[in-house]
């Protein structure tokens, strides 16, 4: 299947296929492929990945790996900040695994972000960029996230709680105010709570 998209910030073309396969009435396989292809970037988008499927009766068990480029996370940091850019600007943060700094790797990661955003990066001014050793650790399944950072009378925070990730970090932090909260006997208004 193809699906083309042209306006006025972007300019790609998907190219996806998946097969599947019923090993037997219980059980099935699947397998698919995305190319996500950017007219104005040299490195493509591209996904895959694979599932199974196994039914027994009414209950269904499924399990899936995906694989993407290196492209980890992004954050808008000036709408959460907005005075990181006093000149009215956004400025977006981005992580990916790895140290290389090559133009291939910038240009790859530009390429994920406007997939992401839908806009050309082309002209996006990079400010700085950070090789860290270590930064992001690969977190390879089965992972294990704690319910609670609740250790005694210590309220723990951080990514290092949930998943190695902004969001991860972000969660954590909600669920550390959450029981902050609780243990204080504050009860905040539905209305001002962000569900996570």
């Amino acid at each position: 299947m193809a699906e083309e998209n042209t306006n006025e910030t972007a300019d790609w073309e998907t190219t996806q296929w998946g097969i599947s396969f019923n090993v037997n009435d219980s059980m099935s396989l699947s397998y698919g492929e995305r190319t996500v292809d950017m007219s104005d970037k040299t490195t493509d988008q591209e996904d895959k990945g694979i599932a199974v499927s196994y039914t027994m009766g009414s209950i269904s068990l499924s399990a899936n790996m995906n694989e993407s480029n290196d492209h980890i996370n992004t954050v808008p940091l000036t709408y959460a900040v907005p005075s990181y850019s006093p000149d009215g600007q956004i400025l977006v943060s981005s992580s990916s695994l790895g140290v290389d700094d090559s133009a291939e790797v910038e240009q790859a990661v530009r390429g994920h972000l406007q997939f992401l955003y839908g806009a050309d990066t082309s002209g996006w001014e990079l400010v700085a960029r950070y090789p860290i050793h270590g930064a992001l650790p690969s977190m390879r399944g089965p992972l294990t996230v704690a319910d609670s950072g609740e250790h005694g009378p210590v309220i723990l925070a951080g990514d290092h709680c949930t998943t190695a990730s902004i969001q991860g970090a972000m969660i954590s932090g909600r669920h550390a105010a959450d029981a902050a909260f609780r243990r204080l006997g504050i009860v905040r208004p539905d209305d001002r709570r962000i569900a996570v």
